[in-house]
């Protein structure tokens, strides 16, 4: 909901996105690609998730999911962007992968 009210406007009887997508494709060139090379695991449990649809689900991903001791989990029925997608099943799959984690 909050994504919807501050991330789109009202365009000729539909919606667009509210934000430059230069700045957003500028956020994701700033992404270390390198993370596969860090030689010491991080100090904090963590989880990969990818849409099962999703052309991100790539060697790289796995690779650091393996590497760091994290779960790598697919998001059933998403795409690239499930989180916009299905944002309340997003959220309630996220508090999963948290308790699982804590439990872990």
């Amino acid at each position: 909901r909050d994504y919807i009210d501050s991330g789109t406007v009202g365009v000729d009887g539909g919606v667009a996105l509210s934000f430059d997508s230069s700045r957003e494709a500028g956020i994701f060139r700033t992404m270390p690609h390198n993370l596969t090379c860090l030689r010491r695991r991080l100090p904090i449990p963590g989880a990969v998730v990818v849409g099962e649809d999703s052309y991100t689900a790539n060697t790289m991903l796995r690779c650091f999911a393996r590497r760091h001791g994290m779960s790598l989990d697919y998001f059933k029925e998403g795409s690239h962007l499930f989180p916009l997608e299905h944002p309340e099943r997003t959220a309630l799959f996220i508090m999963d992968t948290i308790e699982k984690l804590r439990s872990g």
